[in-house]
């Protein structure tokens, strides 16, 4: 982790993390997440104070020291690194008899600029605001009065020892070009000295905080998680070590400027930025420290150790293989292969991708049914209808509605047939495996009977007969009715039979085996007791109800109750 003492104690400016790489827009590290805390706990570290509120570590740092002139010097830190995004602030304050003279403030954001600004106090007349913006290799310092100018702040510049009282000389110093207008402001020589003292008292205390190693800090009062790269927090604790100096030197180092102070300091504190990441950079990037190796995607990317596999974005557990690295997936060894974003079992297909769906290897199509429940097809079928989930043979025909046509047949009306076996025209054709005559299918079971489609379980009868004419005889072929029997005379009602005669309607049959039929006299109408075999044919009155040979009685009718069929009333009868 970096070191939190930032700004004026720190001014880190973790800046361009991935120097000479490109951005990525999320970079973590593949350690255990630190805790969450409520309440605030403060710990002391040699003479800084630390402590922590939910994800904000914060701390503090003072150095004091009284002049000759009897004045009471005090350089002050408060600075804070949130533990989720790594953005860090400072702010640094000098002041004599409690009025400031000079502070300085610095914010950073991984992957962003990093800002110092600089601020004089009232007693320094004609001292601008400034502030100064590194990126890279580059920065930029702009004046309160909308005035600018870049720079490189990886230019070393070295002041101690020199007294440049002219802007030609301290442009020529600095590195800057000489059309540039420099600022001046009145800070005299007692208090660039005071300046510089107390800057330089403050830059050897600090040093007494790193006596104590902040992984060891947070450990007591964090329960803090250290980090799963050896060495990582070392690397950037001696980066912290280098700066917590820096600005506090550059401070003092500035005193050289005279009128140009402000300038001076600023590009000094530019280069303090700058140099922290730099170092920063070397334990953030591969092979460094925090980074031995960098899985990248897109705009993602993980820091893993050297023996894990990079997967996209992302390092796989120990144990795991890269299964898909467009979508960093990792899956355990012996698993089946990638489907979404998990992985199948072993011995299975990925059917789906998009609904992350496994089938066994040799199932057919995935095929939703109509409710959206998942499901693959038999082997060697394909999906023909995801809507309803019908399958078909990889060589079928058209669907047609709940089945599939074989290759080579059409669809009509729900039924799958060969084209020569349509009957009819256009929609109104169908498929027909009987007869087909003048557009109208004769189906099995029902039969042709001359030039009639017959009813299934209808005879077809088949009769010898003289013409009405009188001239010539021939076959007379006729569709019966539902139950009727084919006699010498053509079909007849079964309870009409006499032998191989047909009884004329209301006659009975008297002698089967001669074929005699006798009407019955009056309002009278025959009464067969059975309908086929032996049989007696009896006449009952027109009024009543003839039951298996038997005349009903007034008042009764011939139905069957339970297993018995006889004469009852007719409320009886009502099922």
């Amino acid at each position: 982790m970096a070191h939190w003492f930032d700004g004026l104690s720190k001014s880190i400016g973790r800046l361009e993390y991935f120097r000479g790489t490109p951005s990525v827009a999320k970079v973590v590290r593949a350690r255990p997440a630190r805790p969450s805390r409520e309440k605030a706990r403060v710990a002391q570290r040699g003479p800084c104070t630390m402590w922590r509120e939910k994800d904000l570590l914060s701390q503090t740092f003072s150095a004091q020291a009284a002049t000759s002139s009897g004045h009471y010097l005090t350089y002050d830190v408060l600075s804070s690194r949130d533990l989720k995004t790594g953005a860090t602030s400072a702010s640094t304050t000098i002041r004599r008899d409690g009025e400031r003279l000079l502070q300085v403030k610095t914010a950073s954001m991984p992957g962003e600029a990093s800002k110092l600004w600089v601020e004089f106090g009232h007693e320094v007349q004609g001292a601008p605001h400034m502030q100064v913006t590194v990126r890279g290799e580059k920065a930029e310092t702009t004046l309160e009065d909308g005035h600018s100018f870049a720079l490189d702040p990886r230019a070393k510049r070295l002041l101690h020892g020199k007294h440049l009282e002219d802007s030609a000389a301290v442009l020529d110093a600095l590195g800057l070009a000489a059309e540039i207008r420099l600022p001046q402001i009145l800070l005299d020589g007692r208090t660039r000295e005071e300046i510089r003292e107390i800057s330089q008292r403050a830059s050897r205390e600090m040093l007494d905080c790193f006596l104590f190693p902040e992984q060891q800090v947070l450990d007591q009062m964090l329960d803090y998680v250290p980090a799963s790269f050896p060495g990582c927090s070392d690397c950037e604790d001696e980066c912290g070590k280098k700066q917590t100096t820096c600005i506090a030197e550059a401070a003092s180092e500035a005193s050289a400027c005279g009128f140009f102070y402000g300038v001076c300091f600023g590009v000094l504190g530019a280069m303090c930025l700058s140099d922290d990441a730099d170092c920063l950079a070397v334990c953030d990037n591969p092979p460094g420290k925090c980074c031995p190796v960098r899985c990248q995607r897109g705009g993602t990317a993980e820091c893993c150790d050297g023996g894990r596999l990079c997967c996209g974005g992302r390092c796989c557990p120990e144990g795991q293989v890269c299964a898909d690295p467009g979508s960093d997936l990792c899956c355990a060894v012996g698993s089946g292969p990638a489907c979404g974003d998990f992985c199948c079992p072993s011995g299975t297909k990925c059917a789906s991708h998009s609904q992350g769906v496994c089938c066994p290897a040799g199932a057919g199509d995935y095929c939703p049914d109509e409710w959206g429940t998942p499901q693959c097809c038999p082997p060697g079928e394909v999906c023909v209808d995801p809507s309803s989930g019908l399958c078909c043979p990889r060589d079928h025909g058209p669907a047609c509605g709940e089945f599939c046509c074989g290759p080579n047949e059409v669809c009509m009306h729900g039924q799958c047939c060969s084209p020569n076996q349509l009957c009819g025209e256009g929609d109104n054709a169908v498929c027909c495996t009987g007869v087909c005559r003048n557009g109208q299918c004769c189906e099995w079971p029902a039969h042709m009977c001359g030039h009639v489609c017959c009813p299934p379980f209808n005879l077809c009868c088949q009769t010898w007969e003289t013409f009405a004419t009188g001239f010539g005889s021939g076959i007379r072929t006729q569709c019966c009715g539902a139950g009727d029997l084919c006699t010498g005379a053509g079909c007849c009602p079964q309870d009409r039979i006499c032998g191989q005669r047909c009884c004329p309607e209301g006659q009975q049959c008297t002698d089967p085996a001669k074929g005699v039929c006798v009407p019955c006299s009056g309002e009278l109408a025959p009464c067969r007791t059975y309908v086929r075999g032996a049989f007696e044919t009896i006449c009952c009155p027109v009024t009543q109800t003839c039951c298996l040979g038997k005349c009903c009685p007034p008042g009764t009718t011939c139905c069957t109750i339970g297993e018995e069929t006889g004469c009852f009333a007719p409320y009886q009868c009502v099922h």
